[in-house]
């Protein structure tokens, strides 16, 4: 893979390196291909879940984590799912645990 904008020295380099049955990728490509590749995005939280998960460490069940945040019992369900699968966790006590462990709380 070479960016639009690549000079012939590296377009040349590129066609040398494939013709010996290698693999090419720019470097700035594969730079930022391993920058994301670090990040899980399957740990990022939502800010709103982030709240909800706070209320779950302090130990409120559902229903006052709704009434606190202004949203439905069924809305906090929602969330309390996502993080479950995004940390998968089996309850909410891992997923608080796994939290603390992550530096998420």
């Amino acid at each position: 893979y070479l960016l639009k904008g690549a000079t012939s020295t590296e377009i040349a380099h590129a066609i040398r390196v494939v013709s010996a049955g290698e693999s090419y990728i720019e470097p700035r490509i594969a730079s930022r291909l391993l920058t994301e590749a670090s990040t899980p995005q399957r740990f990022v939280l939502s800010d709103r879940e982030r709240s909800v998960l706070r209320l779950v460490a302090a130990g409120m069940p559902n229903k006052q984590i709704a009434r606190q945040l202004s949203i439905s019992e069924r809305t906090v369900k929602f969330h309390v799912t996502s993080i479950l699968n995004k940390l998968n966790a089996d309850n909410r006590a891992q997923a608080v645990s796994l939290a603390h462990e992550r530096g998420l709380l």
